[in-house]
């Protein structure tokens, strides 16, 4: 009986072990999706894989990789060092790697860059980890998947974007050098989270790292973007899955899955160079200021002790630095001479430290709304895809995106209404003598009153720091429609009208 119940136990090991292949960790570390009842694997190189076929046969692939493992084999142990190890687990193998994960690194945050409005492949902000060393940021990296959209055009690239020409990869690469694309070139506000996952899953996920050098993605805008494949990679080292296919992926549906599962520790914010550079010089007298735009224009030997005019140029010196190149010179000339001086005061805090919650929160990426019109009408609104950071008057930064978004109109006097917002979008920065930052504004929407009708405007122009808590704003575009949106009521034809708004408004 001895005999028979060892055979029978060696025997449902063997069975569980070949039925590995249907298990999440097998189809996760492939990228295999359903397709019917067959799989195909999304990762588009044939070097991603040890059998002829194994994109589409996970069973094959797994077979094959299994034998290699049995076989100890150097090349399989170096190249896919996760996947080795998996097998090694699931069948009772000697583990003996040849790859070993760094391990200073000791913990991993998720990045989400807001908006780069420039981009309308980042108009949904970006997403990215950062592999932590316990040597701190000098020695730590960044991982991050990419799309390779050199050679381009305008037109091209959003035609490419949408049709899935472009490759993407996941790269590594050193964090230092990163975080200066993101906060002096692209000016990106950034926030971080740290991520709860225990250290194992932190070695396993660089030796995955490994093996993703051996392959490409198609890359899609939509749904095969940024924050898509990020969740994917999750996927492979959590105990369930984050995310699984659908029509539109944001970064802020990732932040908010995570954060809904607990496995957000804490959340800390990093303002952009232009942020903290608006607010210190909106509240800099007239003659302060000028004293700021000099020591970007013109070069000197002695500049003012005025801690504060200091600080604001300097805040925004390495901006300018890598966005207006014939200032460069001057700039780091003045650099030099206002950190002398600051040393000197004993101030050489010029960036605050960054901003800290203890208690991550999610990112509003949905919404409904109720509002009041003065004809008694009443505006009932979905928003499946909305962004909108109102920040206080004294920064007077917009950024807002609403797409796909249905509103049904009721009235008293009017037959119901249905529209559909098909984006609409914000930019609003303050324009100073420093940072030309011109404002813009875009909206596109079609609906249906007894009969169909179609709203299009854009605007260009500037907003001011009037007063505190006081924003002076002025646009300036043009209107295509046959809509009249103040009357609330269709024209006979569509008009292509120039617009003009000059607004002010206050906090209170």
């Amino acid at each position: 009986m001895i005999k028979y119940l060892i055979i029978l136990i060696l025997t449902g090991s063997t069975c569980i072990a070949e039925e590995f292949y249907k298990t999440r960790e097998w189809t996760n570390l492939l990228y295999y999706e359903k397709v019917g009842t067959s799989y195909q694997s999304i990762a588009d190189n044939p070097q991603f894989f040890v059998s002829e076929s194994g994109k589409t046969d996970p069973k094959l692939e797994y077979e094959e990789s299994l034998k290699l493992t049995q076989q100890q084999d150097q090349v399989f142990r170096k190249t896919f060092p996760l996947r080795y190890k998996r097998i090694t687990q699931a069948n009772q193998l000697p583990y003996i790697p040849l790859v070993t994960p760094n391990n200073a690194v000791t913990s991993v945050t998720i990045a989400f860059p807001n908006q780069y409005m420039a981009n309308p492949a980042s108009i949904f902000g970006h997403l990215f980890l950062i592999l932590n060393s316990e040597n701190g940021v000098m020695d730590s990296d960044i991982l991050h998947f990419i799309a390779d959209t050199s050679g381009s055009s305008k037109y091209a690239y959003i035609y490419n974007g949408l049709s899935g020409n472009f490759k993407g990869w996941f790269l590594q690469e050193p964090y230092y050098k990163k975080i200066k694309d993101y906060t002096y070139l692209e000016d990106r506000e950034i926030t971080y989270y740290e991520l709860s996952i225990p250290q194992e899953r932190i070695e396993e996920l660089q030796l995955h790292a490994i093996e993703l050098k051996q392959t490409h993605f198609d890359y899609y805008f939509f749904d095969e973007n940024c924050a898509f494949f990020i969740g994917q990679l999750l996927n492979v080292v959590l105990e369930e899955d984050l995310i699984s296919r659908t029509p539109i992926i944001t970064p802020s549906e990732i932040i908010n899955k995570l954060e809904a599962k607990s496995l957000l520790k804490k959340e800390y914010h990093r303002k952009s160079s232009v942020k903290l550079f608006n607010t210190t010089f909106n509240q800099l007298s007239s003659d302060q200021q000028s004293t700021v735009v000099n020591l970007i224009l013109k070069e000197t030997n002695e500049v003012p002790t005025n801690s504060e005019v200091l600080t604001a140029f300097l805040s925004i010196s390495e901006y300018l630095i890598n966005n207006h190149s014939p200032l460069a010179q001057t700039i780091r000339h003045n650099r030099i001479k206002a950190y002398q001086e600051l040393s000197r005061q004993e101030k050489t805090t010029v960036r605050p430290e960054d901003i800290q919650h203890s208690k991550p929160r999610a990112i509003q990426s949905k919404g409904l709304s109720m509002e009041y019109g003065l004809s008694g009408r009443v505006f009932l609104s979905y928003k499946p895809i909305y962004y909108s950071e109102y920040l206080p008057f004294g920064e007077l930064e917009v950024k807002k995106l609403n797409a796909m978004a249905p509103r049904l109109v009721l009235g008293p006097h009017h037959s119901p209404q249905l529209d559909m917002t098909l984006v609409e979008i914000s930019n609003i920065s303050p324009y100073n003598l420093v940072v030309n930052s011109n404002s813009w504004r875009l909206a596109s929407s079609i609906g249906y009153q007894n009969s169909t009708f179609t709203n299009t405007s854009f605007e260009y122009g500037r907003s001011y720091y009037f007063m505190p808590q006081t924003r002076l704003s002025a646009f300036l575009g043009a209107n295509l429609t046959n809509y009249d949106s103040i009357a609330e009521e269709k024209l006979p034809s569509i008009f292509l009208r120039p617009s003009l708004n000059l607004g002010i408004e206050k906090q209170i």
